[in-house]
């Protein structure tokens, strides 16, 4: 992420540069031609785990949108059917992996002291926007 996209694109960059180099589906590398952002371009990253230690330093301007564990998995065994199989392969694979994974990401990168803002999102339609601290006060 850093040699193909973060790099590329920060001050003093070659500005070319990759959207993916790995196909998670296929387990296999992607082959990409690179692409020239132009000079005035701004990235607007959207992913899982990017408020870890040796990424911070890479947002000008962070936002977590927090989901509670409930959420997150009522949404995927309506999303990631086709992809992870029927509804006891999607809960087991996210109660196995997915959850604890972002338990784990929580506690040790402690994303919440390293963002600008949070998006309470469980509720779509109703967002909550605040910024982080001890009650996440609203904006």
């Amino acid at each position: 992420m850093r040699r193909e996209l973060l790099d590329p694109l920060a001050p003093g960059g070659s500005r070319l540069y990759l959207t993916a180099v790995f196909d998670s589906r296929a387990d296999s590398r992607r082959d990409e031609a690179q692409r020239v952002a132009a000079e005035e371009a701004a990235l607007f990253c959207d992913g899982v785990f990017l408020l870890r230690p040796e990424l911070r330093d890479a947002w000008d301007l962070a936002i977590f949108v927090r989901v509670t564990p409930e959420e997150s998995l009522r949404r995927a065994l309506v999303r990631d059917a086709e992809l992870l199989g029927p509804a006891t392969d999607v809960e087991e694979r996210y109660r196995t992996r997915y959850l604890p994974g972002q338990q784990l990401y929580l506690a040790e990168a402690s994303p919440l002291d390293h963002t600008d803002f949070v998006v309470d999102n469980d509720d779509p339609d109703q967002p909550r926007l605040s910024r982080p601290g001890p009650r996440d006060s609203p904006c």
